[in-house]
């Protein structure tokens, strides 16, 4: 199983350490990077990416299917500004 590190760049690239830590990529883009490798590899994909608002305004994530059958997820949640009413 590869490793997915969330200093992966927008093109597949790892970033620097010192830009993975800035502001440079949303983690949430970092959710579509692990779909692209994910097909890539040509693992079952189960759900693609998306937003589930159901569990939170900003959780966002992919599921997949391990070697073993195991249903899995890699997530990310962006807290969401509200806006005054």
């Amino acid at each position: 199983m590869a490793w997915l590190d969330s200093r992966v760049g927008t093109d597949g690239a790892r970033l620097p350490q010192r830009q993975a830590q800035g502001n440079s990529i949303s983690f949430c883009q970092c959710i579509d990077n692990v779909y692209q490798k994910l097909q890539e590899l040509e693992v079952q994909i189960l759900d693609s990416p998306t937003f589930y608002t159901e569990y939170s305004q900003g959780y966002y994530t992919v599921f997949w299917q391990d070697l073993n059958g195991f249903k899995m997820e890699f997530m990310c949640y962006e807290k969401v500004k509200e806006t005054p009413v």
